[in-house]
């Protein structure tokens, strides 16, 4: 009678710790599946929370970057951050590769590949660079070269950033912001043309002083 009372005691006890180890799973293969679910119909606040949750699970991390990249990327929420979006994204593509073929595999279900990442890359890179060009200013050039350094947009900000530099020394027009221009940028495409400046305000600063 004891072995009759004991076994279905031990098989319940072993049931309840097989669940306990495997809830934790079961709720990160639902964990993505609901913050989809929850993007689709724009309820930000849900679904960042879970693909926040979701990015302490390593087998999780890459669609789950994806996922908060997405987010921050759109314009429609409280959470819209482009230097988010570009944070995530780098993240999910460095860890994606690492990935299993069957992830790979289910992660597409929700638009996630190499290549989707790739565009969601390049598509925050652009963006950002459209509203740095727009206020044109040194600190949000300097900010686009610090922070998006892998950018294809960072040959035409370096541009831009001298062309300002130069056009601010020429407001100043005085032969040491000309100077320190060619010291800070002697890479510039206006490298000559401040020389030249440099040179005229240098040569008349002298002549009207003797």
């Amino acid at each position: 009678m004891r072995m009759h009372y004991l076994c279905p005691m031990k098989k319940a006890v072993l049931s309840i710790a097989l669940l306990c180890i495997l809830s934790p799973v079961l709720v990160q293969a639902g964990g993505i599946k609901n913050a989809f679910a929850a993007l689709s119909v724009y309820d930000y606040f849900k679904a960042r929370e879970i693909f926040t949750k979701s990015l302490k699970s390593k087998s999780d991390y890459p669609i789950a970057a994806y996922g908060l990249s997405v987010l921050a990327a759109r314009t429609d929420n409280h959470f819209y951050n482009l230097d988010t979006a570009y944070t995530y994204i780098l993240k999910a593509q460095q860890t994606y590769p690492a990935a299993t073929p069957k992830q790979k595999l289910n992660w597409k279900l929700y638009g996630a590949d190499s290549l989707s990442i790739a565009q969601l890359k390049d598509s925050i890179e652009y963006k950002e660079y459209l509203i740095v060009a727009n206020r044109n200013t040194m600190e949000g050039y300097m900010h686009y070269l610090s922070m998006y350094t892998i950018s294809t947009k960072i040959p035409k900000v370096i541009e831009l950033r001298d062309l300002l530099a130069f056009n601010i020394a020429g407001k100043e027009n005085t032969y040491q912001s000309y100077k320190n221009f060619m010291d800070t940028y002697p890479k510039a495409v206006e490298f000559d043309e401040a020389k030249k400046r440099y040179e005229i305000v240098l040569f008349s600063n002298t002549h009207c002083g003797t």
